[in-house]
Order: C-alpha cells, then structure tokens, then sequence
C-alpha cells in the first residue's frame, strides 16, 4: 500500500520520484510505481529489505540506471537526459570502491580534477575533507593499509570534497561491526549538520534510520509503504508492515466486532476482547492486526492501565541491560512480550509467576489484516 508523500510545510522539493516503475527482464520488479518528495536539506532514509527496491532508487538518481517508466525531476527538471557525471550528486557505495592504487589523498582529489581542478587546488580541498573526517595523518596511506572504518571515511570525503548538491548513501555501514557503526553514524549525522547537505541514505537497518534520520521511508517490494519522521512512523505506523519493521512490536490477529471512531473492538482468534486505536481497518466483521510495542505493555498494572488487561503466566525472563525482555503467556495460549525497565533493583516477580499484563487502547493501533 503506497501512501501519498505530499507535504504541506511550504518548502519545494528537491527531487520528485513521479510513478517510476522499474522493471528488469518479464519477471524482476524492483520498483512500482514509486512516488516519493525529497526536501533541500534534510536526511531522508530508504529503509527495507534487501531487493525492496532501495538501492535501486538511489541508482536511478545517480544516474546509473534508469526507469522503465515514470521520471525523476531535480528542482523540477527531469534528470532523464542528464548523465551521471553532471548532476553534481556525490555517492557512497556499500563496497566503498576506492582505488587502490591511490592514496586517501588521491582518491578524495579524483572527482576534483575530472571536473577541471587545477592540482593544487584539488590537493587542499582534498585535505580539508579528509581532515573532516579525521583522517588527516593518514591522507598518504593506500586502501589496503586502512581498517574499513578509515576506508569508508575515504569514500564519504571523497562523495562530500566537490560540494555536491546531494549526497547518495548506499548502505555504507553494513559491513563494518557494531562499535565502528555507531561511531560512523555520529560523524554522518555530524557532517550533515555541519554542511547542510541533502542526504539520501539506504539502509535495512532500522536502528541506523531512526538514528540518523530527519525522515523515512519504508520501502517493500518496490513500493512506499509509509513516510514520516522517526517518531511518527515508530509510534503511529498506519500498516502492519511498517510497524513490524520500525521495531519489535506484539502482533495479535483478531476480527474487529465493533467500530465506535477513533476506537474499535477487536475479539483476538484466541478469544480475547481488546480496545483498540482504529488505524487501518473495514468496520466491524473485518480481520485485522493489532500492534503493541513491548515496552507498552504493563506487568501488574495500576488501576490506570484499561481497559486492556489479562493474567498471565511469566514464560521466561531475558536481561537485556536497561531493560528485562519477559515473555507471557496468557491462558487461550497467546503470547506477548514486555519490557520492563530495570531502573528498580527488581521487577517484582519471576519465571513461571502469575501476573496480570495490560496495556491502553491508544497504544494498541488495530491495522490492515493479514496477507
């Protein structure tokens, strides 16, 4: 289900994705359709699964392929006649595709003298980037004498060093460990501060996303399924996808019995009655998915926690540093995971314990029903 990407803030997009549908071969879709506004400025994520069609969009504004259909408009021009090397849009790949037979310098001044550069002036805005990037000793060491972290500083001083219009980000941290990531996520963020650049950034990961990110958009089988800040889409997901891929989230199918706007009644195939947020559901008799995100979920609520509550057995406990992940069971059999913050010395209860478990309907978003 792909939304509408309209904005009503008064800022003109910078790039347009207008019903661009990509298509390799009779059987291989990687986009449908596609519409998605990009604003001057911000940091907007391509967020899905591999094949999703993320990396194929972020080719398709590089100038490295192009739609089968629809068109792609910089500032309201169509970039479908202007090559790759003219549209000013700096690119870092995942594989980070340096040259090895240049050092950091060299490989950061290429782009600098293939636009005309003179040498010298190449040279010192090269170092300047590179010192951006913290990589200032190291400007005369070659790819293969640099760890990933320092390659992948390489290739975003050399995306950034001719002052690009756009910055295009293709999954550039997946192949570094956790540590190195986050740190690299830090410096990203920072140099899209500092330069106030339009970033456009593909990733499956969505911690990555909600991290860096001023906007997202939840790609799947080629199509938009959702955009909006971090926030909206963790907290407000309007399908079951997005609310599955934002973050864990306790998914329960049910059919909906009654609908009395914004709130609905839901009887779970377990046979639970649940009050529920109406999101994205056909009046009453139609089946639908309730999200809860664990750490709504309430282990032996207080007298304000309704009208969403149910006794339950503690399956199993797991630590998971600042929080405890407990996995529930409730009698017909269903199960629900809570987290329960460890900012007390104890939860106040253990493994196989009986507790009641409850959450509030404006937490709980009835969504479209299962495939």
């Amino acid at each position: 289900m792909e939304e509408s990407d309209a904005q009503d803030d008064g800022r003109d997009c910078l790039l347009r994705f207008v019903d661009v549908h990509k298509q390799y071969g009779e059987d291989v879709i990687a986009l449908r359709g596609m519409n998605l506004d990009v604003y001057p400025g911000e940091f907007l994520t391509l967020l899905g699964p591999s094949g999703g069609g993320k990396s194929t969009a972020l080719m398709m504004l590089a100038g490295f392929d192009t739609p089968t259909s629809g068109d792609i408009l910089y500032k309201g021009q169509s970039l479908a006649d202007i090559p790759a090397h003219r549209r000013n849009f700096g690119v870092v790949f995942q594989s980070r595709a340096l040259f090895p037979h240049l050092s950091a310098l060299g490989n950061v001044a290429y782009p600098l003298r293939m636009r005309g550069v003179s040498r010298s002036e190449a040279v010192k805005r090269a170092r300047e980037a590179l010192n951006r990037v913290h990589l200032a000793p190291l400007v005369s060491k070659r790819p293969a004498r640099l760890a990933a972290g320092e390659q992948q500083r390489v290739a975003l001083a050399r995306a950034m060093v001719f002052d690009p219009d756009v910055i295009l980000m293709d999954e550039p941290l997946a192949a570094l460990d956790t540590d190195l990531a986050i740190r690299m996520e830090e410096e990203i963020r920072q140099i899209h501060e500092d330069l106030e650049n339009t970033v456009v950034y593909a990733t499956q990961d969505h911690t990555e996303a909600i991290a860096l990110s001023d906007r997202i958009a939840i790609i799947n089988a080629g199509a938009v399924q959702q955009t909006g800040t971090p926030e909206a889409l963790y907290e407000e997901p309007q399908n079951a996808y997005t609310a599955r891929f934002m973050g864990e989230t306790n998914m329960l199918q049910g059919t909906v019995t009654s609908h009395d706007a914004p709130m609905c009644q839901v009887t779970l195939d377990t046979g639970e009655e649940v009050t529920a947020t109406a999101i994205n559901i056909h009046g009453a008799g139609a089946r639908t998915r309730l999200s809860v995100r664990p750490e709504r979920l309430v282990v032996n609520p207080g007298d304000d926690v309704a009208p969403n509550r149910f006794r339950a057995k503690v399956s199993e406990m797991n630590f998971r540093g600042d929080h405890t992940l407990v996995h529930l069971l409730l009698p017909s059999g269903t199960r629900l995971e809570a987290k329960v913050p460890n900012a007390q010395a104890e939860v106040g209860f253990g493994p196989d314990g009986d507790v009641e478990v409850g959450w509030h309907a404006r937490h709980c978003r009835a969504l479209d029903p299962p495939q």
